[in-house]
């Protein structure tokens, strides 16, 4: 399984590849060629984790979103998030990203402040 970073991620992304892709997905998501089941909330004593899966044809991919408040007072952030990549077919795990990274890239914001 492939590992990457945050600054794997920066050090790879290519724009014209990314507006590539972005412009696949909004294709895909008109021709309504995905299932994306509501997201998955999880309150506990202050924590929530959030769970998002989308299925395509070859692919399926999860967000897990963790958001911790008190981690401002301790100077970390208050969202972590990941992506897990699966083979769509087999269900083998392809690869583990950054998901602040990602879907910063995919929004175009510069400060990478979104997961």
């Amino acid at each position: 399984m492939l590992v990457l970073s945050s600054e794997d991620i920066l050090n790879l992304a290519d724009h014209a590849e990314i507006i590539a892709a972005v412009e696949r997905a909004f294709i895909m998501a008109e021709g309504e060629n995905y299932y994306q089941p509501d997201r998955i909330h999880i309150d506990h004593e202050g924590k929530v984790l959030l769970f998002m899966p989308c299925f395509t044809e070859d692919y399926f991919i999860t967000k897990s979103v963790s958001v911790v408040p008190e981690n401002v007072q301790k100077g970390q952030p208050s969202l972590y998030g990941t992506l897990i990549l699966n083979d769509g077919k087999t269900g083998q795990p392809l690869a583990l990203m950054d998901a602040g990274t990602v879907t910063a890239i995919r929004t175009g914001d510069k400060n990478k402040s979104l997961i």
